[in-house]
């Protein structure tokens, strides 16, 4: 009987798709699991309210002009603003627009990126151990938490990693058309899809300077492509400077931050913090990272003395070609990580942290390639277990540990006023929303009425933040994002305090504004004849939220009618929360 032959390439194939089904499985369960079925006020709110854009108008011109100078201004990069209204348009067609929903494109951007992750193994001569690159890029402690946001930052770790692989293969096969075309098209759109994290530019030169046949890249006849991108944001610049408007290209966002950098003028941080932001660093796959710092110093030396330095004295070309392919390449990716670590330091965030983690995926991977399987295997397993601790924490509402149930009394009193008080929602009323969560209920109520947010720190902290009245860019941090301007709470809080005159037309309340050094206010309100207590939402947990409205003749909270939680909620989420209600009243979201 004959021996049968495997076919090894077609198991190398199936053990490639087996990998990312196993990886989808999990992006899915580690994504979705406990994921709230409210969008929290007001930085979560922002991010969704700008994939609405799309959808505002039946108008297929005017939509298309409203993507257009929304992209220009917006935060991430114009090429993620655009995908998001797709996502948004194609999702909320057939499903609600949940959270749960909106991250499913977080899902197929990490599966394309372990994908180019695994590519990129194989252009690097990691062979069989190619897999280890992706599996370390995905199992990073910041890729679980950042994937489950609403924003879809990752597009721009799909992208270095796809600058990466072209500049690999065009070294590899410089008479390639298509790598030839396509390595200069994604370095110049790359400032359209990540503004936030602009000095990975400077890193491909770096790689493109180190390694090795840089010839192919440097007199590649197809780089008047990004020339033609930089002739494209002069012209940009230009209408932004003689135009006379007033919008800020984002496309200039990066050079703003970078001057932020160079000047020194960033937020002030304490020692824990930075302790913190090191931990970061080099959690778990981060010192093996670090374990690479041997790269550039053999790098330097060998390129000073113009010899190769010898690793053991019989077996230096053997250790430069299988075990180190291109240690000048390394030593930009060395760089880029230190980079990183560098400016989120720097930066006012740790969110920073998930632009370091191609780096950390393949420096690592060359450390795990050297050690034993079990260690291999153990090491990721570790970090999955970390991964899950973000789906069992009892801090999550929904998971099989929660001490809680998940709070649906923003979703509730949404569909409750929808369906029955939907003349509050006109240009001409005023609502009154304190703290944060009814603040996000007037965001998910939508309408055209006019919003006084009151933030958490009011009134307990009134008048400590020294918020000048004129609204304008020196507004404290705290003022400018999750509430009315001062002056507008202030005036509110005197004139009804003086003179009884409510300056609004209906409000909520939730037992929690009436705890605390400031429950005296809200209980003054709850207690305001004048005041027409409409509904009362609760659920099985005890909590409550109180919808009341300005009349000469107010029912007392404890004769207000009575509702589950539940009930209004599911109305909510079955019949408004989809995209052409969410569409509905664009832009009229944002408070006084």
């Amino acid at each position: 009987m004959k021996p049968i032959l495997l076919d090894t390439q077609n198991q190398s194939v199936m053990s490639k798709y087996y990998f990312f089904f196993l990886v989808a499985v999990l992006l899915t369960f580690f994504g979705q699991w406990g994921q709230t079925s409210v969008v929290t006020f007001y930085d979560n709110v922002a991010i969704r309210e700008a994939g609405f854009n799309l959808a505002t108008s039946d108008d297929p011109v005017t939509n298309i002009k409203r993507l257009y100078w929304g992209a220009l201004t917006h935060r991430y990069g114009p090429i993620q603003f655009v995908f998001q209204n797709i996502c948004y348009w194609f999702l909320g067609k057939w499903l609600p627009m949940l959270p749960s929903t909106m991250q499913i494109p977080n899902i197929v951007i990490l599966l394309g990126a372990g994908w180019m992750a695994w590519k990129v193994g194989e252009a690097l001569q990691l062979g069989r151990y190619s897999w280890l690159i992706p599996a370390t890029l995905l199992l990073q402690g910041v890729v679980l938490p950042a994937s489950r946001t609403l924003s879809y930052g990752f597009l721009a770790i799909f992208v270095q990693l796809c600058i990466l692989y072209f500049i690999i293969k065009l070294t590899q096969t410089p008479n390639s058309l298509f790598h030839k075309m396509a390595l200069p098209s994604l370095i110049g759109l790359y400032p359209l899809i990540s503004t936030d994290w602009p000095l990975f530019l400077l890193v491909v030169g770096l790689m493109v300077l180190c390694i090795n046949n840089r010839k192919a890249i440097l007199f590649n006849i197809f780089n008047i492509i990004i020339v033609g991108f930089i002739v494209f944001y002069c012209v940009v610049l230009y209408n932004y400077l003689f135009s006379g408007t007033h919008y800020f290209p984002i496309i200039f966002l990066p050079f703003s931050k970078l001057s932020g950098i160079a000047s020194g003028h960033i937020q002030t941080r304490d020692t824990g913090t930075y302790i913190y932001i090191l931990w970061s660093a080099f959690y778990g796959f981060g010192f093996l990272a670090l374990a690479n710092i041997w790269i550039p110093f053999r790098f330097i030396r060998e390129k000073l003395s113009n010899t190769p330095v010898k690793s053991s004295p019989d077996n230096e070309k053997e250790w430069t070609i299988h075990i180190l392919p291109n240690a000048g390449l390394i030593t930009a990716i060395f760089v880029w990580y230190l980079v990183i670590v560098t400016m989120t330091m720097r930066l006012n965030t740790v969110w920073y942290g998930a632009y370091g983690i191609v780096p950390i995926a393949i420096l690592s991977a060359f450390v795990l390639k050297r050690t034993g399987k079990t260690l291999m295997v153990s090491f990721l397993l570790v970090n999955m277990i970390h991964h899950m601790e973000f789906v069992f924490s009892p801090a999550l509402p929904g998971t099989p540990f929660s001490t809680t149930t998940e709070d649906l009394r923003v979703l509730a009193i949404s569909g409750f006023i929808n369906q029955n008080r939907p003349d509050l929602l006109t240009e001409n009323k005023t609502a009154f929303l304190p703290n944060y969560l009814t603040a996000s209920a007037g965001y998910h109520i939508r309408g055209r009425q006019k919003r006084i947010v009151m933030p958490n720190y009011f009134p307990e902290f009134r008048g400590r933040f020294n918020i000048p009245s004129d609204g304008g860019f020196q507004r404290s941090f705290l003022g400018d994002r999750v509430g009315s301007p001062d002056y507008i709470l202030n005036n509110f809080m005197d004139t009804y305090l003086n003179t009884g005159k409510l300056s609004a037309d209906w409000l909520l309340i939730i037992p929690e504004h009436t705890e605390g050094s400031s429950g005296w206010f809200f209980n003054k309100l709850l207690n305001d004849p004048q005041i027409d207590w409409i509904a009362e939402l609760h659920d099985s947990a005890g909590r409550k939220i109180w919808l009341g409205e300005k009349s000469l003749h107010g029912r007392t909270v404890a004769h207000a009618p009575k509702y589950q939680v539940k009930e209004f909620a599911k109305l909510y989420v079955n019949h408004y929360l989809n995209i052409d209600f969410m569409s509905k009243d664009w832009g009229y979201f944002r408070h006084m």
